[in-house]
């Protein structure tokens, strides 16, 4: 299900196939739960001034997103997806009409409506919609921004819940190198983002690296 932003990554209902695909160890999510990148106010607003202003690339995500966030990451939590799904739909609907499809805050919902789908097992569906906000963020935003990484750690989890993990290998390893420039070798995001790359590398039976 999906957890708030201090959760782990935990079990998500999925068919019995990609159970079976998943990590023995679940690789960390950081995408949404733990220092959230999108929408939690830990990555966005460092404790050091020269971090925010790095982090933040002049970008906020806002209040009602992270508002919306909780109330969609609470009903999916539930299983209430019903209620959930065209919560997200109808916000990104008046997302794009207020402020075009290529817009930061755009990709943000795509993310939550995305995480959503992948706790439904919705794999394919979840894997375009975080396509879209990584190209939107990209384009927005600046390919070394932090909510480019989190999109890209997204991505890479979700790929290695399919057992995908030699697709999720540079997706880390990109994310890595992104967290590592912005907010420092000795930021938790980062030995996080290195267990991440560690598990792909050891269930790819890459063990010394």
């Amino acid at each position: 299900m999906m957890k708030k932003f201090d959760d782990s990554d935990g079990n998500t209902a999925t068919p019995q196939s990609e159970k079976e695909a998943e990590t023995p160890s679940q690789l960390d999510d950081l995408g949404f739960p733990d220092a959230d990148d999108d929408v939690s106010p830990e990555v966005l607003s460092p404790s050091q001034p020269s971090a925010m202003h790095a982090a933040s690339g002049g970008y906020e995500i806002p209040a009602r997103l992270r508002t919306l966030h909780n109330l969609v990451i609470q009903y999916a939590s539930q299983g209430r997806y019903e209620v959930a799904v065209p919560l997200c739909k109808q916000a990104l609907e008046d997302l794009e009409k207020t402020s075009g499809h290529d817009h930061p805050d755009v990709a943000t919902m795509l993310n939550i409506l995305a995480l959503v789908y992948r706790d439904q097992g919705k794999f394919k569906e979840a894997g375009n919609l975080l396509h879209d906000a990584l190209i939107i963020r990209e384009k927005t935003l600046g390919s070394s921004h932090p909510a480019v990484a989190a999109t890209l750690n997204n991505l890479a989890v979700l790929y290695g819940k399919r057992g995908k993990y030699k697709e999720a290998e540079p997706l880390c390893k990109r994310a890595l190198e992104i967290r590592e420039k912005v907010l420092g070798r000795d930021h938790p995001d980062v030995a996080k983002q290195l267990n991440n790359l560690a598990l792909l590398c050891q269930n790819q039976g890459k063990y010394e690296e």
